[in-house]
């Protein structure tokens, strides 16, 4: 089965049952996003999809059994915060959980239990299912009324406490971060066993924070003199347990993010949840790499050992393995979720080779190093070999984005002045045929237009850091008269990917 980043990370794997009676058990998975699927197999042994369900909190754990019928077994799925949840086989062989309008899930059992009963041989067995069922709704009135004592506390309670600050918070809260390679950004989760009221986001970092589906974001400027470079609250307008937040960060950047989570309860309390963001945090790690794309090199010696080495790539790469290797040397690969460009990091006592078809990496990697080296006091040495072909490979891995998002902007303005016509105008029967398809297809707002401008300036944002690099890597300086030409060319639509590779390599001088 292919990884999908978009579903979660997996929680839970329950095989014990073979729901569609063809003699193989089938694979229920239960991810930390909430989704709950069914796989079965075909002919060929390869997983087919043939549920999928959606309980909007992580899963923990999945059982199956005789839960709600005597006939068929079920599928017992519990969340993190404690619901349970039975997935039952209809006639129709299709699973069924939650319907729109909740039903308890006493009712749930009266009702498998009632059509039990309907279909029992004896008058006697008949007899015995009629007094369970009176059993259970006994039970459900007794929850009911449990649960109508509960709410009136807790309104009692919140009058008691409404001015009062609390000195502990007893809630319990999972959070993680993690990278989504297929949109490069990451994505920060917070979940607890309760709903959530708001979630406060603060970093030291610059962060692009996008819009949540369950909440409402309000952005607060930043404070540099308090080092919050980023301040956010998300404000959630439902009854929900789980947040998650996509952020786009900018490679170089590193510090901590902080997610202050508030629950719906009185009086107020708070829990942090602290993640570090590294110099490289765009990339993610390879077991293995055969590539044959040129590279870039850049060699650091000096007195280190093995430990000082790993220790300086576990600052500034994700999924480090905690300890150095024994042997006495060790190799690591990463791949960036931008340009999907290779990074392999080869090293050994008193020596650390860096080779990368993207030269910002290894721009970053020299900063990094070079400070901690510095704190440390230990004295090393640099020395590169540059490959031209890395840049041209760079380029144009990222030019078909770029002329993408350049054509979106380009759409935008054409639209706005289109609306201005047909306001003026009326009608827009004398427009070409495909200004007029442009103009009935039009469903973009200005939200998207600005997503759009955003995502072009960071990828020129990337060129530009290439060509500085490359003009501090070759040893030339670089003037802000180069780099305002370069800007306006990477924001001509009719600028070709080879012009800017000749500006950065500074071919036009070479030939000259």
């Amino acid at each position: 089965m292919k990884s999908d980043m978009h579903k979660g990370a997996i929680k839970a794997i329950y095989s014990s049952i073979d729901f569609t009676k063809d003699g193989i058990n089938e694979v229920a998975i239960g991810r930390d996003s909430g989704s709950l699927e069914l796989y079965g197999f075909d002919q060929q042994q390869q997983p087919v999809l043939i549920f999928q369900a959606s309980l909007e909190e992580s899963i923990s754990t999945i059982d199956g059994g005789f839960f709600t019928s005597p006939n068929v077994q079920d599928l017992l799925v519990q969340t993190y915060s404690g619901k349970v949840v039975a997935f039952t086989e209809e006639e129709g062989g299709v699973y069924q959980g939650s319907r729109s309008t909740p039903i308890s899930p006493l009712r749930r059992l009266t009702s498998q239990f009632s059509k039990a009963m309907q279909s029992s041989a004896s008058a006697e067995e008949a007899q015995a299912d009629a007094s369970s069922v009176d059993r259970v709704e006994a039970a459900e009135a007794e929850v009911l009324e449990l649960q109508r004592r509960v709410e009136l506390e807790r309104q009692v309670f919140a009058q008691i406490s409404a001015k009062l600050i609390a000195s502990t918070s007893h809630f319990d809260l999972q959070d993680s971060l993690v990278l989504d390679v297929d949109d490069a950004c990451h994505i920060l989760t917070v979940e607890t066993g309760g709903p959530i009221f708001s979630v406060a986001v603060q970093s030291g970092v610059l962060l692009d924070l996008e819009e949540s589906p369950v909440a409402v974001l309000s952005r607060s400027p930043p404070d540099p003199a308090s080092g919050s470079l980023t301040l956010a609250t998300y404000r959630c307008q439902e009854c929900t347990n789980r947040v998650a937040i996509r952020m786009h960060v900018v490679e170089g950047q590193y510090g901590t993010v902080q997610a202050f989570v508030v629950p719906q309860t009185c009086p107020r309390v708070c829990k942090a949840a602290v993640h570090v963001i590294k110099p490289l945090c765009m990339h993610h790690r390879l077991t293995s790499c055969e590539s044959s794309v040129p590279m870039n090199e850049l060699q650091i010696t000096g007195k280190f050992d093995m430990a000082d080495v790993h220790n300086w790539l576990t600052l500034s790469l994700p999924e480090v393995p905690p300890r150095a290797p024994t042997a006495d040397h060790g190799i690591l690969f990463f791949q960036g979720a931008v340009y999907n460009s290779i990074l392999v990091c080869q090293y050994r006592q008193g020596e650390l080779v860096l080779k990368s078809d993207n030269l910002s990496s290894l721009a970053i990697l020299r900063e990094f190093v070079t400070k901690e080296a510095t704190l440390q006091k230990t004295r090393i040495q640099l020395s590169f070999k540059l490959d031209a072909g890395s840049i041209s490979h760079s380029v144009n891995s990222l030019w078909p984005r770029m002329k993408q998002h350049m054509e979106h902007s380009r759409e935008s303005l054409l639209l706005e002045a289109l609306q201005e016509i047909k306001m003026q105008e009326g009608e827009c029967s004398f427009l070409a045929a495909d200004l007029k398809m442009l103009l009935d297809t039009a469903g973009r707002g200005k939200d998207e237009q600005a997503k759009e401008s955003i995502k072009l300036e960071y990828l020129i944002g990337l060129v530009k850091d290439m060509f500085l690099d490359w003009q501090r890597f070759s040893g030339r300086g670089s003037s802000k008269s180069r780099l305002g030409q370069l800007t306006e060319m990477l924001h001509d639509s009719c600028t070709a990917s080879q012009e800017v590779i000749n500006f950065i390599l500074n071919t036009h001088q070479h030939m000259a």
